[in-house]
């Protein structure tokens, strides 16, 4: 009885309420990612210049908090045994994951893309269930088929309209949502070692850093950029990358996992708001019973999984 007055305290509540702000606000700024990234393209940015800019505005604020963190011994001791595993697992994460997001996000609109990144926790089962042998129940089988039901009904629609890049980009996005399946399940072990801040900082940070040093040859000269181009991956970089991974790695200290996927199912919905009215994209009826089903479908295998 103890436990169950402690968790309806309102010191409690506030705590949840705070909480679920900071993950449905991280969710937001996320779910604009695309968004600009299509602005991006449309002023002639590369997939390689997009990425420079992104880690460009981003790195520094990675590398001050990092110097931060490395005021404590604890910390400092972290990076003999930590630092290349955390740096790993970014650069899976926040390289290939990112490269392949952007490269697929050329050949699909910016509702398609987020909704087959959105599918991540899928592939997560099937890694289990293939590497770890933890069997999917048919229930979440079944689940997860909704899903790509969803899925392929909006992409049947769009190639009547663009052809086959539809597919390529497709496949290329599955693979993005494959490596940041895979980043998932190795962060979770890392960050129990090294807690979600000192992981945020190395991992993202050397990824950022990363792309610098691989994107850099690619680019053109900052002053050969728009100021329009600059301000966008200014956006990129610190509102929909800097900002919205420390408020989820905030957000995952204050709720449960199966209360935080839940904030996560609004990002589709708002992506695809944004490219309606910003990129004026087609929004159909088969647009919105795809959504509706990878929604519901990610909301249960979340459910499941937390049961």
């Amino acid at each position: 009885m103890q436990s169950v007055s402690t968790k309806l305290t309102p010191q409690s509540n506030r705590h949840r309420q705070l909480g679920f702000i900071l993950a449905l606000t991280g969710c937001v700024l996320f779910s604009v990612k695309p968004v600009f990234v299509k602005l991006l393209f449309l002023h002639d940015a590369t997939v390689m210049e997009v990425m420079f800019l992104r880690a460009l505005f981003s790195v520094p604020i990675y590398v001050v908090t990092f110097l931060l963190l490395l005021r404590s011994q604890k910390n400092r001791a972290l990076l003999k045994t930590q630092l290349l595993p955390t740096l790993g697992i970014g650069f899976l994460g926040y390289v290939m994951a990112s490269y392949l997001d952007l490269e697929g996000l050329t050949y699909v609109t910016a509702q398609l893309e987020r909704l087959i990144i959105f599918l991540f926790p899928s592939l997560v089962v099937f890694i289990n269930w293939g590497f770890m042998g933890i069997k999917p129940s048919k229930l979440m089988l079944f689940t997860l088929v909704i899903g790509y039901v969803g899925i392929g009904l909006i992409v049947a629609h769009d190639m009547s309209s663009m052809g086959n890049d539809v597919l390529i980009g497709s496949a290329i996005l599955a693979l993005s949502a494959l490596c940041f399946a895979i980043y998932l399940i190795l962060s979770k072990k890392q960050i129990q070692k090294v807690g979600s801040t000192w992981f945020t900082c190395v991992a993202m940070g050397g990824a950022t850093a990363t792309l610098l040093l691989l994107t850099t040859p690619a680019t053109r000269p900052l002053s050969e950029f728009s100021m329009e181009t600059l301000q966008l991956g200014f956006l990129i970089g610190i509102v929909c990358t800097v900002l919205p991974s420390y408020l989820i790695a905030a957000a995952m200290a204050r709720l449960s996992p199966a209360v935080l996927s839940l904030t996560s199912n609004a990002g589709p919905a708002i992506t695809a708001a944004l490219a309606v009215t910003v990129l004026g994209e087609v929004f159909t009826l088969w647009h919105a019973i795809g959504m509706i089903l990878v929604i519901y479908s990610v909301y249960l295998s979340n459910k499941l999984s937390s049961q």
